[in-house]
Order: C-alpha cells, then sequence, then structure tokens
C-alpha cells in the first residue's frame, strides 16, 4: 500500500497538484491536514468536523470501518486492515483544547492495531517549545557559571510565521525571559530585538503609521520584561523604538539598536526608510557623550547592517557612524543569519584600512541544516588600560545527530577563533588579514566553511562562487556594495580557480579590442595633442 502524508496549507494550487501527483504515483491512501476543501462523491473522502483533517481513499480501496461520529480535528479509517488517523493540531488550541483533543485520539485508537496516525501537531509544538527543559545533568557545560553577562540578539518565537499571533508571541518572550531568569540567575543579560518578535513578522509601524497599526503591544511588553536588567531611565527608548543604552562598567556602555528599521522586509520603511524613529539620531548623541566621557562601547543588534535584508541608506548612515566613532566602538555584535561569520567594516575614504568589526554569532536554532550553537567572548576587563576589545572567542555547538539518536544532547567547544585561525589578535586588520588567508590557502577556507555551518554533517558543498559570495559576506560592513567592496576579492578567486584561464583569455581580448578600437579616435585627436587645441 502507498501512502502520502501532507499539509495543504488551505492551497487551492497545493490540492490542485496533489491530484495529479496521486495519479502519477498511484498513491492509494493520502493522509491531508489543511485541505482547501472537502471532496465530494465519487471520491472517498473522510473529513474531520471542522475541515481541518482528511483522510483520502484511492483506486476503489474499500473502507472497512470508519467512525460513529465525525470528531473535530481529526478523522479516521480501517483501510487494508490498517487504522489510519490524520489529525490536524492547530496552534490556537489552549493547554486544556488540546488535552482534550489527545484524549479523544487516544480513545478512539484504544484497542486498533495496526496503528497509524500521521498529521501535523502544532498545538503541541507551540507549547512545548518555551517550556524550560531543565536538565544540567544532561549538558552542564551548557550552563556555565563563569558568565560576567549576556548578550541576547532576537528571534525568540519559533519561525512558523504563518501560525503566530501577538497572543503568542507575547507569551513567547515571557516564557523565554523567565527561562533564560532560572538557567542564569544573577547574571545580566542585554537583549535585542529580532525580526520574528512582530506579527506579522517584519512588521514594525513607525510613529506616523495609523494608530491603529502601532507597535506599542510589543514595546510595552518587551519595556516591561527587560526591566529586570536594564536601569529604569532605559524605558523610553525601549518604548519609543526598543533600543537603548547601559552602562555597565565605569567607562565601559553596551548601546542596543532595532535593526527593524533598516530590515527591507519592513514594509512601513517604504513611507520614510532613512530614519523612522530617530533611532540613528540618538545613536550618534549617545556615542557622541560616550566619546567625551571616555567610555568605550558595544552595539548589539539582530541584523547584521552589511546584510542584504538592510536596507541600502539606513546601512550607509550606520556605516558612516561607525567611521566616525571607530576610537570609541570597540565591537559590535549580531544575529539572524544563524551562521557563525563576521563583517568588517573599512575606512570610507581608505577600504584597505579596516577599523571596526561586528561578529555575527550561531543561532541556538538548528533552522535550517545546522546544529544548535552559541558563542563564548573574552573581552579585556576591569584594569586602568583596558581596550574593552574582544581578545578572543569560543564557539560550542551541540551534535544535533547524536542528540535526536540518544536523547541526550551534548555542547562541545567546536573551535576557538585564535588558535583555529591562527590570529595573533582580534583587531580589525587581524580580521581582515585572515580573508586574504582563506583566499590563498585552501585549507583555512575549509576549516571557516565548516565552522560557518557549526560542523553540520549536511552542509553542501562550496565552489568557487560559493566561496566568492561568503568572503565577500565578510568584507561587507556596508550593505548593497559589494562592487567596490568586492571586486578585486572576486577576481583573486576567478584567477586561481579552474576556470580562470578562461577569464585570463577573455580580459585579454577585451583589453586588445579597447586599444584597436581606441585607435581611430587617438588618431583623429593626434593634430590636436601635437600642435595644441583652440
Amino acid at each position: 500500500m502507498r501512502i502520502l502524508q501532507l499539509n495543504l496549507i488551505h492551497c487551492e494550487a497545493a490540492q490542485d497538484l496533489l491530484c495529479d501527483t496521486i495519479s502519477k504515483l498511484r498513491i492509494d491512501v493520502a493522509i491531508l491536514c489543511e485541505q482547501y476543501k472537502n471532496l465530494a462523491p465519487p471520491n472517498t473522502w473522510l473529513a474531520d468536523a471542522d475541515g481541518q483533517a482528511a483522510i483520502w481513499v484511492q483506486g476503489g480501496i474499500p473502507v472497512q470501518e470508519r467512525p460513529a461520529r465525525v470528531y473535530p480535528y481529526f478523522s479516521w479509517a480501517r483501510i487494508g486492515g490498517i487504522f489510519f488517523f490524520s489529525v490536524y493540531a492547530p496552534p490556537r488550541l489552549s493547554g486544556t483544547e488540546f488535552s482534550a483533543l489527545l484524549a479523544n485520539i487516544s480513545e478512539e485508537a484504544r484497542g486498533k492495531r495496526p496503528l497509524v496516525i500521521a498529521g501535523d501537531f502544532n498545538a503541541c509544538l507551540q507549547l512545548s517549545i518555551p517550556i524550560p527543559r531543565t536538565q544540567p545533568s544532561k549538558s552542564p557545560r551548557c550552563l556555565r557559571k563563569d558568565i560576567d553577562y549576556i548578550i541576547w540578539t532576537g528571534d525568540l518565537p519559533p519561525h512558523d510565521v504563518w501560525n503566530q499571533t501577538r497572543e503568542e508571541n507575547l507569551r513567547i518572550l515571557r516564557e523565554t525571559v523567565k527561562q533564560m531568569v532560572g538557567h542564569f540567575p544573577g547574571i545580566p543579560i542585554f537583549p535585542a530585538i529580532g525580526n520574528h518578535e512582530s506579527a506579522p513578522v517584519n512588521s514594525f509601524p513607525t510613529s506616523f503609521s495609523p494608530s491603529d497599526t502601532s507597535i506599542s503591544w510589543l514595546y510595552n511588553e518587551l519595556d516591561k520584561e527587560w526591566q529586570r536588567w536594564l536601569p529604569v531611565g532605559s524605558s523610553p527608548t525601549v518604548r519609543q523604538g526598543a533600543f537603548y543604552s547601559v552602562l555597565i562598567r565605569p567607562g565601559f556602555r553596551i548601546v542596543s539598536i532595532n535593526t527593524n528599521y533598516c530590515n527591507n522586509k519592513n514594509w512601513w520603511l517604504l513611507i520614510n526608510s532613512t530614519d523612522p524613529v530617530n533611532e540613528l539620531q540618538w545613536l550618534v548623541y549617545e556615542l557622541q557623550a560616550a566619546e567625551m566621557n571616555n567610555e568605550k562601547v558595544h552595539i548589539i543588534g539582530h541584523i547584521p547592517p552589511g546584510h542584504s535584508d538592510c536596507l541600502k541608506v539606513w546601512s550607509r548612515n550606520y556605516y558612516h557612524i561607525i567611521n566616525r566613532y571607530e576610537s570609541t566602538i570597540t565591537a559590535q555584535f549580531f544575529g539572524h543569519t544563524h551562521y557563525d561569520e563576521f563583517q568588517i567594516f573599512y575606512d570610507t575614504n581608505d577600504l584597505g584600512r579596516a577599523l571596526s568589526i561586528a561578529y555575527i554569532g550561531p543561532s541556538v536554532s538548528p533552522y535550517y541544516d545546522l546544529n544548535p550553537g552559541y558563542r563564548i567572548y573574552y573581552v579585556d576587563g576591569d584594569h586602568p588600560k583596558t581596550t574593552r576589545l574582544v581578545l578572543d572567542h569560543e564557539s560550542w555547538v551541540m551534535n544535533l545527530k547524536e542528540a535526536n539518536l540518544y536523547d541526550y544532547p551534548v555542547w562541545y567547544k567546536l573551535y576557538s577563533v585564535k588558535q583555529t585561525y591562527q590570529m595573533s589578535s582580534l583587531l580589525p586588520k587581524d580580521w581582515d588579514s585572515l580573508i586574504d588567508k582563506m583566499l590563498n590557502e585552501p585549507n583555512m577556507f575549509d576549516t571557516y566553511y565548516r565552522n560557518y555551518f557549526k560542523n553540520s554533517p549536511v552542509r553542501p558543498s562550496c565552489a568557487d562562487d560559493c566561496k566568492k559570495r561568503l568572503l565577500c559576506d565578510l568584507r561587507c560592513g556596508k550593505s548593497h556594495d559589494r562592487k567596490a567592496l568586492c571586486q578585486t576579492l572576486e577576481a583573486r578567486i576567478d584567477n586561481t580557480s579552474k576556470t580562470g584561464w578562461r577569464a585570463w583569455i577573455y580580459n585579454g581580448l577585451a583589453l586588445s579590442m579597447s586599444v584597436v578600437m581606441a585607435i581611430p579616435r587617438f588618431a583623429y585627436n593626434l593634430p590636436k595633442y601635437v600642435f595644441g587645441s583652440r
């Protein structure tokens, strides 16, 4: 018997395609969720009471048994001697409703063997994600106690964006904050907001948006939850735009910015994409005050300013701010990409001089094809001549395949950056030199690529185009300016690749043709060069 299980997400085109697929693959039984519509006879179609789950029987196979009554959210039938259950548990179900659904399924399935239960248990996923699973004996090194503070770069909700609601996202916010406080009692945590915290995702209205679209429902709750770590004085800017500045040591400040106001998927920025909530203006004031007070600053955020998701105009202005305050800003920290990487900022007047580094930390989320990961940074500490520079960092990962296989998560140190990349220090110029080393030493790039994917066993291969893209990403602290920042890098890869000779011949021919085409113009202008122009 050939069986297919699928969620159609209420899509007409998907259900039409399913009809063709069933015919071509000669499927006997299709277990479906969120169907576009229930099919009428002569189709053998057994649906639940709400049109959320169905079993579609093909080829005239007889249905030997079916329920005496129709239930919501699941349907079942005995076909070919096998009991099939199709279940859809939507994320809107409360804990009580979900428990009732499981009880109904258990009651109906009692004594029925052989048994197949399939479908989408989204309510189970939503209910389980935020709940702390405190098992320090299984992963003791994950919960280190020698941490001075934590930077938390956003994206708390799961990426099931089609299921998200305001209420659910707020619940996840509260539960994850509770979880962090429980795991790291007494340790300051400095958060930044991600693009998934809003509902709909990426939607962050500005002050000039209609009042009924206000984002205050989220920012007010962030202020409430973050106040356990932040001073009261941060409240006005958190409620204004989810950004803040806090002095965590004498002479050392953390500034958290909301990069959703550079997010090109935030459609509210079509109205004003320059500085819609005066965040960059505020950032300049904070950095100027820090400079005057001889403070060093770490900037944290979610979307890296050089990422293609960040609007060009915002990124350009931010880049100029980093240039202006390069002696004050000693490090930047972002997330969003889920990979283990970094971005370099260069002098706008001399693109050969690296002046700042943005660390892009790996995600705890395995989305997608990744192992979970996090970083530990070692920062120059409290002494009279402190630089507050990052001195080294380690990346820790969990082998997801083994964790699922043995139900035993083990975190291990994947690499230490100074040791693995043979760096004497982590100054911006050293990161720039690392890119050159990866260009010249294939083994060094392969090591970086393994770490970039957090040692995922299913990472794809990386040929020349992939290598150009990844190394160019490292040079791009400014978005949508790859031509200026990466042209030389890409040419070097082309010249050392297997197809480099084609580029060499093409470039040679192009130069020759340019010379040939310039001869008539030169001959025409020759008298001017000899006798001078009038």
